[in-house]
């Protein structure tokens, strides 16, 4: 579990596997996740195949120069992917815009980051249980800034999404 943060459970080292609630264990984890998202085991995952597939297809990017160009490819790329899931039935959704979204580009990145040569991609997925998007975000490295890079935010409305879900 190593993309499960030990700092977001309820376990304790040395103590019981899992506090009695009186329900069966079932698709439960038996590390009882204090952020709801990772209780199921099947959202786990989910959430960790594709941030591990993601993550090694997008190794790529690192020889493209950061800019419309690379984010597009990276939008399509995922895209493909995501809707590969959708069409095996992983993520649930009437439509492929209800099961997930990919955003890339000026809503995720600042001119400091495409300056570092960061590139940052926000996935949502909806998966089976417990039906809602579990997001995830994956920093990959890319090239120089390309040369027709239009105006970038200070502040990306897409940067850190979870952050705003927080605040309300």
């Amino acid at each position: 579990m190593s993309g499960f943060p030990r700092s977001n459970s309820l376990y304790v080292e040395n103590g019981p596997l899992r506090q009695s609630d009186g329900e069966p264990f079932g698709e439960r984890s038996l590390i009882v996740a204090a952020d709801d998202q990772w209780q199921y085991v099947s959202v786990r995952r989910l959430a960790i195949y594709v941030e591990s597939s993601l993550a090694s297809d997008l190794q790529w990017v690192a020889f493209e120069p950061n800019g419309p160009a690379l984010w597009a490819r990276v939008v399509s790329r995922v895209g493909n992917f995501l809707s590969g899931l959708y069409r095996q039935g992983d993520v649930v959704g009437a439509t492929p815009c209800e099961a997930y979204f990919v955003k890339c580009g000026v809503e995720t990145m600042t001119q400091g980051d495409v300056a570092n040569g960061d590139l940052n991609v926000v996935v949502g997925v909806a998966p089976l249980k417990p039906a809602e998007f579990v997001i995830i975000a994956i920093a990959a490295s890319a090239g120089p800034p390309a040369p027709d890079l239009p105006p970038m935010p200070r502040d990306p409305p897409w940067r850190w999404p979870w952050l705003e879900a927080g605040a309300d």
